[in-house]
């Protein structure tokens, strides 16, 4: 509707004057403004989204998906989720059973559904589990662990002697996740 309208307020613009000089200087005008607003559009949709708001677009869980089944998949996959939740992305490029995901998260009993309002945090897709990590804990366990700069920043990675198995930028190079592993016998309790 609003192309329609525009169209015909273009039209009857256009209409309004009578020589021919007139008209071909509005349609040189109008296909200018359609040309820059084409330019304007490409420069919105692509270049700024991908470029500059690639967080908000949750950019970067195709590459950590392609980067775990890279990963020896006999050791556990903690993916931190303290800031996003990437599981569903992870259970769509890594292609999980729908059947199988159903059964290792329960998020409610059926007959409590519309009654029990309790969240479910963590997520299991096999091997993965995607949960907040816990330093406490998971470095005293060989495995994989997927997080933000915030979740494993360079001093978690020297204090806890993680080694990094890959980092994930976004399109302007700053790093979107890192993948390290952990290394229990080197840790000192």
């Amino acid at each position: 509707p609003q192309i329609i309208i525009i169209t015909l307020g273009m039209w009857a613009f256009y209409i309004k004057f009578k020589t021919k000089i007139a008209k071909y200087i509005l349609l040189v005008v109008f296909s200018l403004t359609i040309i820059y607003s084409l330019f304007k559009l490409d420069s919105s949709l692509i270049i700024l989204n991908d470029y500059y708001r690639a967080k908000d677009w949750d950019y970067g869980w195709q590459e950590v998906a392609a980067e775990i089944q890279k990963l020896n998949t006999s050791l556990p996959i903690i993916v931190d989720n303290t800031r996003a939740d990437g599981y569903p992305q992870l259970a769509f490029y890594l292609r999980f059973d729908p059947k199988q995901f159903q059964l290792l998260n329960k998020e409610v009993p059926l007959n409590e559904y519309y009654s029990n309002l309790t969240k479910v945090y963590g997520r299991k897709l096999g091997n993965i589990s995607t949960r907040p990590v816990s330093w406490s804990y998971d470095i005293h366990v060989n495995e994989y662990l997927i997080g933000d700069n915030l979740a494993i920043s360079d001093e978690q990675i020297k204090e806890h002697r993680l080694t990094i198995i890959s980092e994930i930028r976004y399109p302007d190079g700053i790093i979107a996740f890192k993948i390290v592993k952990t290394n229990p016998q080197l840790i000192k309790d």
